[in-house]
């Protein structure tokens, strides 16, 4: 850096660290969970609270309600500007505002809607995805202060964890305010804790639901039980159909791709398993570096599926179900051409001539 040295901005950010604490405390404390509405008035709450907080860094900001492709209301949403040359290069900076539920807060250590600092760590719905994010433009703009070099756009989304519907159309809607010449998107995650990191790609994704049938109606399964295998086994041998034997996604037509740059760099297996819990007794699904697999290679998850629940269930063959997957895609794969190649093998690899 040459107008700012390093140095200077690491004391900044660490003058301002417990105002961004605070900051990340207050919007934990919002509860903004877009599953309860996002058109309702906490999610209005939170984009006007992001809002306020960029206007104290030096950001025109307002918000606005977006519209879903059909013309119903959609999310509330964070836009915003500040211009310090007219020859000067164009940054937009994204994050969102809206943040997961708590299906079950017994499972918490804390108080999900209250941020605990435990071993410098600090914890509650959102505190990461994505209050991190918005913590993070504040945090820089204001350690950056008059010394900013460059223009500054900002779009903080409020439906993200729903999927986003209404983001082309806004997006059509507002051009002006997304022209830039560089987008920074503050969702994802650093190598590890220790190893600050630039994502420069991220696998897509796209969804598909999978309906199969193999009778009209339900019927007793000591009468027809054998010739005849339930809709939820069809299912599964489906779904069980797209890997092969080491756990690979082998389906023709999506994509897979080899890391490059800092991923050529593995990443370690125990901090993976310990990260997300996973059961010692598990062997890893796949080949290759586990980069990537995370990064580069595609993924399918089942994500859905319609079943009679264990409870009160009875001695029915199923004729039918619905199944959900979604597709995670190689970074360099249009997401449609990924989704009509899985559907395709879905609709080919149909078991006993069932219909998909």
């Amino acid at each position: 850096m040459t107008a700012l040295g390093a140095e200077e901005i690491r004391t900044r950010v660490e003058s301002d660290f417990n105002r961004i604490v605070d900051v990340l405390n207050q919007k934990i404390a919002l509860q903004s969970i877009s599953a309860k509405g996002i058109t309702a008035d906490h999610m209005k709450r939170s984009a006007q609270f992001v809002a306020d907080l960029l206007r104290e860094v030096g950001v025109d900001t307002k918000v606005v309600q977006s519209h879903n492709p059909d013309g119903t209301p959609g999310a509330w949403e964070v836009i915003g500007s500040k211009n310090v040359s007219e020859d000067a290069p164009t940054v937009l900076l994204y994050a969102h505002h809206d943040v997961q539920p708590v299906p079950d807060p017994n499972v918490w250590n804390t108080d999900p809607f209250v941020g605990t600092e435990i071993d410098t760590r600090l914890y509650g719905r959102g505190a990461a995805d994505d209050g991190g994010g918005i913590a993070i433009h504040s945090g820089a703009l204001k350690a950056l202060g008059d010394d900013l070099k460059v223009n500054i756009k900002v779009f903080i989304e409020g439906e993200e964890e729903m999927g986003s519907p209404s983001f082309i159309p806004f997006i059509e809607e507002h051009r002006d305010e997304f022209a830039s010449d560089v987008i920074i998107v503050a969702d994802s995650g650093n190598w590890s804790a220790e190893i600050p990191s630039l994502t420069t790609s991220l696998r897509g994704n796209t969804d598909i639901d999978v309906h199969i049938k193999a009778l009209e109606h339900p019927v007793h399964s000591g009468q027809y039980g054998g010739p005849i295998l339930d809709a939820n086994t069809l299912a599964a041998m489906l779904i069980s159909s797209m890997y092969d034997a080491n756990g690979d996604l082998a389906v023709p037509g999506v994509a897979s791709e080899e890391p490059v740059g800092g991923l050529q760099r593995d990443m370690d297996e125990a901090t993976v398993r310990a990260d997300a819990g996973i059961v010692e007794s598990y062997r890893l699904a796949g080949t290759g570096s586990l980069a990537a697999r995370l990064w580069t290679k595609p993924s399918v998850t089942v994500i859905g599926f319609d079943a009679h629940p264990v409870e009160e269930s009875f001695n029915v063959i199923s004729p039918e179900t619905t199944f959900r997957l979604s597709l995670r895609t190689a970074p360099n794969q249009r997401p449609e051409e990924a989704q009509e190649a899985l559907a395709k093998f879905m609709v080919e690899h149909a078991p006993f001539g069932a219909e998909v």
